[in-house]
């Protein structure tokens, strides 16, 4: 007997409602909304002391920490004093709501530390406001530095990235860190260096001073000869320093090979009159540095008048 279009509806509809519910007794649960982390329900305030405390899961390293190379040796030594003193400084940290964790702005060494000394909470210092990446970095920099944390080749690459932030001079820089401008310039240096040189200065098997000698060196295969050398046969300072002399070609000459005059005069286009004397050994790059010094002491003057 055929059957009505009522009669068809109401057949299809029932399939319908069969097949929905099987689809849905196949399909997984819903996930449950998690709600966003509150930061300020992993604060944990001691009263006795009046500090305030995370435990380390809540934590994570900056990214763009200018720091990265940490001691192992000094981590174990940190740890052991915290064992039995504590911990002493806070770490300044930083809320992300992106990663839902506080981002340490200064102290990776001492949550490094602390996980060591199987200590599970950290003192810190929270920041609630978000810094700029200009304000994070002067802030690393300047502890890290006041620490004697960061050297050499890292200390170059924060420098550079603070100038590149900022767009500034190597005075702006020296200024803004409290270093004169010697420093700065000498540190840059060394980002002169190739690569390989620059992972010995890391590591400290290469000492930065000698590091911003073998950078005056603009040949990559003669940085890395004497490199070789130097370390190879463990020179002193002096010692590696003479290495890298000898090995500049235009060491106290001229294109000619002739020595350079003791005395070189300029009359500038206002009627100034400049005389600089020279030691017949020195470069035109050291003279040259001794001028930029002699600018920058000018500089300092005006500008406390």
């Amino acid at each position: 007997m055929a059957l009505s279009k009522a009669e068809k509806f109401i057949r299809e509809l029932e399939e319908r409602r069969i097949q929905d519910a099987a689809r849905a007794a196949q399909a997984p649960p819903p996930t449950p909304v998690q709600q966003a982390l509150d930061p300020h329900s992993t604060i944990q305030m001691d009263r006795a002391s009046g500090r305030a405390y995370t435990a380390l899961k809540y934590l994570t390293p900056d990214p763009l920490q200018p720091r990265k190379y940490f001691d192992e040796e000094e981590i174990r030594q940190k740890a052991k004093s915290m064992q039995t003193e504590g911990q002493l400084q806070p770490i300044i940290v930083e809320w992300s709501a992106e990663l839902t964790l506080w981002v340490i702005v200064d102290g990776e060494m001492r949550w490094l530390a602390l996980q060591a000394a199987k200590i599970d909470r950290a003192w810190c210092m929270f920041k609630h406001k978000k810094m700029t990446p200009v304000e994070r970095l002067k802030t690393q920099l300047q502890a890290n530095c006041l620490r004697s944390g960061l050297k050499g080749v890292e200390l170059a690459n924060a420098i550079k990235r603070l100038m590149e932030m900022t767009n500034c001079t190597q005075q702006d820089a020296a200024d803004e860190l409290h270093f004169d401008r010697t420093t700065v310039t000498k540190t840059l240096q060394l980002l002169d260096l190739v690569e390989p040189i620059q992972a010995k200065i890391i590591a400290g098997t290469i000492n930065v001073s000698v590091g911003t000698e073998i950078a005056k060196l603009d040949d990559p295969a003669e940085q890395l000869a004497a490199a070789e050398k130097i370390e190879s046969e463990g020179m002193n300072r002096e010692e590696a320093i003479a290495e890298v002399q000898s090995r500049k070609p235009s060491k106290g000459k001229g294109r000619a090979g002739k020595k350079q005059p003791k005395m070189v005069k300029h009359t500038a286009k206002n009627g100034c009159k400049v005389t600089v004397e020279r030691k017949r050994t020195m470069t035109d790059d050291e003279v040259d540095a001794a001028l930029q010094e002699m600018l920058d002491i000018r500089q300092q003057k005006r500008d406390a008048a």
